[in-house]
């Protein structure tokens, strides 16, 4: 803001053609009101601060109605205390019946007035008293000086250059002037009014080009900086040979150099690291090229040269060293006539720039011939009889080592092949996968099964799509083994490095179809302790061998049973059978065992419904799931195997009414045939241990009784009179419902 010389008056409009009048009513002159409620004066024109020159008149204008006399106030003190003597000024301090705006004007003010507060404070004839919003009062500076001039300066072509001032007054304003002709004529630079002349970016053309500041203030002269001169420098800085990655000897220290042009050239060498990431100054490394000791393979450098006017740096190089090699050990190899063999001189070799010269010697190492062409890290002979016992060694090295590797030697020698395990003839299952075995010695070129299906009188070699693989290892396999394979005959051929070709024994293939049971099924018992036969559910007679779960097929309890079959050829099949307690509306029955429901009503339509918590559903005999087999849920007897849950089924009889409901449960019998572990599933007439879904029966007649070793479950748990569990410390039964 800029101070001004003349006093503000400030000045409202009616609604009167051209008039020019104060807001203030003439309602001040009336008599004084028959006050009942307080009512304060209404404050209609605020005094607003004012900017001023020392010496210079100001005025404050205020306007109120509803007022009984007015008094003006002035605060030296920042608001803190306020007086109504206010000196060098005109107006009436209070004043009671004065028309129109409230004026004070302050004559002459002086630099010790800037900061004063002023205000108008309105009587009112019904109280309490108003005040006035403040105004403050801002007197400039009498003088106004130039601290620090601007300074010569030098700068870079391309780069940033500020001239810079300091000045003391109040409302300044900069102006900048640049000169071309050495300082004889200056002219405006546009945009340039602050304190700082800012270029971001110098160019030659701007070279003794000279600049001054033109400082001005409303209170005050204007006033003129020294011209600056500005020197821009055009100065070429280039790396002219840049260090090279060094591959030196092993144990020899590495010097990286570097070449440049410039003024006032620096050098400060860096390395680079990994944690944290970036390159690092190497103390004292500041000359053009820095020596490296030994070892410092793997890390990474530069230098940074830097001019008056530009930094660059290097292409980042790094050390590497010549290893010195370390050679094969010695080795002897035996190989057939024409056989192939390999040394090497260095082992794992990894391609360094080495010299390589293989020689052989025939006389035991006494003299070392060149072999022709033989210039690399291996060497590969075809043995013959004439080379038999010939010593070979490389000559390797290059500007760093010179040395020979180790005397390898090669002996032409005959090795026969031996079969020494033959194939056996295999009864084959249909649908399973069979192994071939041969086993041999001597050195084996080659191996390769073979198939005859006319009886011998021809083979093939086996292929993809034979019904096999591993074809030509010691160990082959048929796999998915189908009757049409039945009598194929096997052999394999071998073939040497030394020029043998033998043949195994030749194996018939006999494949058998496999027995089937079919699906597990069921037998009813009426009590826990009742017996039955069971050797009559599946047909066993047209087997070469039948093998129970149990002793006693003939008289079993209620349990799980497993039945397994074996044909003349070994393969086997097998079948469960659950013997369940059918307590007239209850049948108990093993985890995954099998259950029969018969309708108690007869008819001629059937359809079995199934409840296991949550309803009844309909069944169907597509219907199983994954693990349970439905059969007959539209017959009066329904067949379910795999069953794992407990629940209830009824069925609904020629669409008219239901048979009775019939419940069915998880049972497992204690009987301690093997030992007292409860965990022992043998130990369980059902084969396995209860779970939470399961009911448990301890008898009184258990041939050992139940010790539980660790936390288990159980549904129920019913104990016989003079049964008993033990519950070994810290150990837990948890009886109750599933989850």
């Amino acid at each position: 803001m800029k101070y001004i010389g003349l006093i503000a008056f400030i000045t409202l409009f009616t609604s009167g053609a051209g008039a020019q009048q104060s807001n203030k009513s003439k309602i001040d002159n009336a008599p004084v009101p028959d006050c009942g409620l307080p009512m304060p004066a209404l404050v209609t024109l605020h005094p607003l601060s004012q900017v001023i020159c020392p010496g210079h008149n100001v005025m404050f204008i205020s306007a109120a109605v509803i007022d009984q006399g007015f008094f003006w106030e002035m605060s030296t003190d920042n608001g803190v205390t306020w007086t109504n003597n206010i000196p060098n000024a005109s107006a009436s301090l209070y004043d009671m019946y004065k028309i129109g705006d409230d004026t004070l004007t302050v004559f002459a003010v002086s630099t010790q007035m800037n900061g004063y507060k002023f205000r108008c404070s309105y009587n009112s004839p019904c109280g309490p008293d108003s005040k006035t919003a403040i105004a403050t009062l801002t007197v400039g500076s009498y003088s106004t000086s130039i601290i620090s001039q601007p300074g010569n300066i030098s700068a870079c072509v391309n780069t940033a250059a500020d001239f810079s001032i300091s000045v003391t007054g109040s409302s300044i304003s900069y102006q900048w002037e640049q000169s071309n002709d050495g300082g004889n004529n200056f002219a405006p630079i546009p945009g340039k009014t602050s304190a700082v002349l800012h270029f971001d970016s110098v160019s030659l053309n701007m070279n003794n080009t000279r600049y001054r500041c033109v400082v001005g203030s409303e209170c005050n002269p204007v006033a003129v900086t020294v011209p600056a001169l500005l020197n821009v420098r055009n100065e070429s800085t280039a790396i002219v040979t840049q260090p090279l990655n060094q591959k030196i000897c092993d144990r020899t220290n590495a010097v990286f150099t570097v070449a440049a042009t410039g003024n006032n050239l620096s050098y400060q060498w860096q390395k680079y690291y990994y944690q944290p990431p970036g390159y690092v100054n190497i103390t004292g490394e500041t000359a053009s090229s820095i020596t490296l000791p030994y070892p410092e393979s793997g890390f990474y450098y530069r230098c940074q040269i830097s001019s008056t006017c530009k930094t660059l740096y290097t292409d980042q190089v790094s050390v590497t060293y010549k290893q010195t090699p370390v050679f094969a050990a010695a080795e002897e190899k035996y190989a057939c006539t024409n056989e192939r063999v390999t040394f090497s001189a260095i082992p794992y070799y990894s391609g360094e720039e080495y010299n390589f010269q293989w020689e052989a010697s025939a006389d035991s190492g006494i003299t070392y011939t060149v072999i022709p062409g033989e210039t690399s890290n291996y060497l590969s002979l075809t043995v013959s009889p004439a080379i038999s016992g010939y010593g070979y060694r490389c000559h390797t090295g290059d500007n760093c080592f010179d040395s020979f590797s180790s005397v390898h030697k090669l002996y032409n020698i005959y090795v026969p092949t031996v079969i020494t395990s033959q194939p056996q003839d295999k009864n084959a299952c249909v649908g399973f996968s069979y192994i071939l075995s041969i086993r041999v010695t001597g050195r084996i070129a080659s191996i390769q099964w073979q198939k005859s299906t006319d009886s011998g009188n021809h083979f093939s070699d086996l292929i993809n799509g034979d019904g096999g693989y591993d074809y030509t290892t010691n160990n082959m396999t048929l796999y998915n083994v189908s009757l049409a394979q039945n009598n194929y005959l096997y052999r394999c051929k071998i073939t040497s490095y030394c020029g043998d070709t033998l043949y195994s024994d030749t194996v018939i293939l006999k494949v058998f179809t496999n027995p089937a049971l079919g699906y597990d099924k069921a037998l009813d018992v009426p009590c826990d302790t009742c017996n039955t036969d069971i050797t009559h559910v599946f047909d066993t007679s047209d087997y070469a061998a039948v093998v129970w779960s149990t002793s006693t097929p003939a008289a079993v309890s209620a349990g799980k049973y497993k039945l397994k079959v074996y044909n003349s050829g070994g393969c086997n099949d097998s079948a469960f059978i659950s013997v369940n307690v059918n307590k007239r509306d209850t049948i108990e029955f093993c985890k995954n065992g099998a259950a029969n429901f018969t309708s108690s009503v007869s008819g001629t339509s059937y359809f079995w419904q199934i409840d296991w918590g949550f309803g009844y559903n309909g069944l169907h005999d597509t219907q199983g799931s994954y693990d349970n087999v439905i059969s007959g849920s539209a017959s009066a007897t329904l067949t379910i195997t795999n069953l794992n849950f407990n629940g209830k089924v009824r069925c609904l009889v020629d669409n008219s009414s239901f048979s009775n409901e019939i419940v069915f449960k998880m049972v497992d019998r204690w009987n301690g045939a093997v030992s007292s572990e409860w965990e022992n599933p043998l130990n369980w007439s059902c084969g396995e241990v209860p779970d939470s879904n399961t009911e448990v029966v301890i008898p009184a007649n258990a041939q050992r009784v139940s010790e539980i070793s660790t936390n288990v479950s159980c549904k129920k748990l019913f104990l016989q009179q003079d049964a008993e569990v033990i519950i070994k410390p810290g150990k837990n039964l948890n009886v109750g419902v599933s989850n």
